[in-house]
């Protein structure tokens, strides 16, 4: 912590990422992007689970999600990673890719400890590169 300011305030929110991907508050369906990129910016995790930082001058507060499924997507492949939708990048060497249920892969995001999706473009370029082979039963 920089000098002068005060540890987070943590506290449990109404906010959840559903197995969808979609971010609710309560039952409602968060729309706004502005408010989801910055959630999704802001994304770190520690002992208690994933959270959102928000910051005010030297205060800052730990607001703890639920989450059920992805939590970020990925917007490219590079030659360097996986680039995810908050600008981090995913290294291709520590990369955990697994399919779900539907065929839709997804990214193990190490620091998040969490999923993530591939968006569209990222998934085209993705699946280019793979070979899926269906076998008879």
């Amino acid at each position: 912590m920089a000098d002068g300011e005060i540890a987070p305030r943590e506290e449990y929110t109404d906010i959840t990422v559903r197995r969808d991907g979609k971010w609710y508050t309560r039952d409602r369906l968060i729309v706004n992007q502005k408010i989801l990129d910055y959630f999704k910016k802001n994304l770190g995790r520690d002992q208690n689970g994933i959270y959102i930082l928000n910051r005010y001058g030297k205060f800052s507060e730990k607001g703890y999600c639920i989450i059920e499924g992805p939590v970020l997507a990925v917007k490219a492949v590079s030659n360097d990673g996986y680039i995810l939708e908050d600008e981090s990048i995913q290294p291709k060497e520590s990369a955990r890719v697994i399919f779900d249920e539907e065929m839709m892969p997804l990214l193990f995001i190490e620091r998040l400890e969490a999923w993530a999706v591939f968006g569209r473009q990222a998934y085209l370029k993705k699946r280019a590169k793979i070979t899926i082979i269906k076998t008879r039963r």
